[in-house]
C-alpha cells in the first residue's frame, strides 16, 4: 500500500511561503513609510490568515501518524504470528523432548490459542489462523501490553505445547 507524502512536506513548504511573505510586507513597509498601525493591521491580517490554513493543515499530519501507527501495530502481529508459527514448526521436526522460550512484544488485546494443527491470533474481534505441522495445544493465552511476554513451546510426543513462561 503506497502512502501520500507525508504532510510534513506540505508543512515546510507552508512554512517557507509564510516566511516569505512577512518578509516582503515588511520590505514593503519600510520602502513606502508607512505608519506603524499600518504595518500592525497588515501582520494581523497575514497571521489569521495563516493560523486558518494551519487548521486546514493539521488534520492531515494527524490522519497520517494514526495511518502509520495502524500499519506498525499491524505489521507487528504479522511478524508475531510468523515468529510463532515458525517456532512450532521447527520444534514439531526436532521431535519430542524440544523446547523453545521466546520474548513476544508487549501488544495490547492480544490473544493466543491453538486448536489441532491450527495456531490462532486474535486481536479486536479479527482472527488469524496459522496451519502447524504438529498438533499443538495452547490454552488461551493473553499477552500482557505492559511488559516483554516470556512465551515456551515445547514438543512433548509430538503434541506442542505452549504457555506463557514465568521467566
Amino acid at each position: 500500500m503506497k502512502h501520500p507524502a507525508f504532510p510534513s512536506e506540505l508543512l515546510e513548504r507552508y512554512v517557507s511561503l509564510l516566511g516569505s511573505a512577512v518578509l516582503v510586507t515588511v520590505m514593503m513597509a519600510f520602502a513606502t513609510k508607512r505608519l506603524k498601525g499600518q504595518l500592525s493591521l497588515e501582520f494581523l491580517l497575514l497571521f489569521g490568515i495563516n493560523i486558518s490554513a494551519f487548521i486546514f493543515i493539521l488534520p492531515l499530519i494527524t490522519n497520517s501518524k494514526l495511518t502509520i501507527e495502524n500499519e506498525m501495530t499491524y505489521l507487528m502481529e504479522q511478524n508475531m504470528l510468523s515468529d510463532l508459527s515458525d517456532t512450532a514448526d521447527i520444534i514439531c521436526i526436532l521431535g519430542p523432548g524440544n523446547k523453545r522460550i521466546f520474548y513476544l512484544k508487549p501488544l495490547k488485546d492480544v490473544n493466543i490459542s491453538a486448536v489441532g494443527s491450527e495456531l490462532i491470533f486474535e486481536r479486536s474481534g479479527q482472527k488469524q489462523v496459522e496451519l502447524i505441522k504438529c498438533k499443538i495445544n495452547i490454552e488461551s493465552v493473553t499477552l500482557l501490553p505492559s511488559s516483554m511476554n516470556s512465551f515456551s513451546m515445547e514438543n512433548r510426543n509430538g503434541t506442542i505445547f505452549g504457555s506463557l513462561s514465568a521467566d
